[in-house]
C-alpha cells in the first residue's frame, strides 16, 4: 500500500517495534494522491483534527494563506498561487 511505503520512507513507523514506538503521522493527499501535507510526531504529542481541517481548506483555495488563517479571513498577495 502507497501509505505505508511513505510512512516508512519519512520515519512515521518503524522496522523494529522494540526500538520505540511508531510516530503519529498525518498525510493530506490531492487528488492525484501526491502528498501535499504531511506532519509526524512523536507519540506524546497530540495531533489536532481541527488544525487538519483548517490546513485542508486553506490548500483547496490554492491561494496563499497565512499561518493562522481561517475561512474568510483574507488571503495572501492575490497575484501569487502555489
Amino acid at each position: 500500500m502507497e501509505i505505508t511505503y511513505r510512512s516508512r520512507r519519512v520515519g512515521a513507523i518503524n522496522q523494529s517495534a522494540k526500538e520505540k514506538p511508531a510516530m503519529r503521522a498525518t498525510f493530506v493527499l490531492d487528488r492525484d494522491r501526491k502528498v501535499v501535507f504531511s506532519v509526524a510526531c512523536p507519540v506524546n504529542v497530540g495531533r489536532s483534527v481541527s488544525e487538519t481541517l483548517r490546513i485542508v481548506r486553506a490548500i483547496r483555495t490554492g491561494r496563499l494563506c497565512p499561518a493562522e488563517w481561517k475561512p474568510g479571513d483574507a488571503f495572501g498577495p492575490s497575484d501569487l498561487r502555489y
